[in-house]
């Protein structure tokens, strides 16, 4: 367990900072905090400044957190666990009450994470098709049971498969969860049909070069 506490953490729904404490000032504590004396005041200077760049805040490192939007905020806390380099990260609802602009941005950002070298879980509910066509892995849980698991552009052949067709103008997350509230069996059948998340539908790399 404390093996696991090192190399996760964890990004809670509700941004808990402290309002009159500048992003720059927030970071530098953090630093102090989870660095400790390994390092010495300039290298941690150089990994928050790093950090802010990433994050895109980096222009607004001396505004006080209560004066910040609702997307930098959550990019501040997320700024602030990036601080000790976590190779895992869990966020619990992180779009919630976000604009649709600035969720797309958060959900970019994520993905940027996770391109150098992060994994990155977080919960969604009701996704819109362009925010989970950007998800890699998709884990849908219903009455307990994995209903599926694997890349998002396979979901819709996935539902075909037990008599489900999605409408072309439909929006695959809605669908899904229209699927499972609607048909009581299918529940039981997509967890059958999956293994109950033993097995996970993936992209054919090669194909997906291919069809380029």
């Amino acid at each position: 367990m404390r093996v696991f506490k090192k190399l996760t953490s964890y990004i809670m729904q509700d941004d808990l900072l402290q309002p009159r404490l500048s992003i720059s000032e927030s970071m530098s504590i953090a630093a102090d905090l989870k660095l400790g004396k390994e390092l010495g005041k300039a290298e941690k200077e150089l990994i928050v400044e790093e950090i802010l760049q990433t994050l895109g805040l980096w222009e607004h490192r001396n505004t006080r957190s209560e004066c910040l939007s609702g997307g930098q905020s959550k990019r501040l806390s997320i700024a602030l666990e990036l601080v000790n380099n976590p190779p895992i990260m869990f966020l619990d609802e992180p779009t919630t009450g976000l604009d649709v602009v600035s969720i797309r941005q958060l959900v970019v950002l994520l993905r940027l994470l996770s391109r150098q070298g992060r994994t990155i879980i977080c919960t969604v509910h009701q996704p819109s098709a362009s925010l989970f066509s950007l998800f890699d892995r998709v884990y849908i849980v219903s009455r307990g049971m994995c209903c599926y698991q694997g890349a998002a552009p396979l979901l819709i052949p996935f539902l075909a498969e037990i008599g489900h067709i999605c409408p072309s103008t439909h929006n695959p997350a809605d669908f899904v969860l229209e699927t499972l509230a609607t048909d009581p069996e299918a529940s039981a059948q997509m967890s059958e049909l999956c293994q109950n998340g033993k097995l996970c539908r993936k992209l054919d790399r090669m194909t997906l070069r291919g069809g380029r």
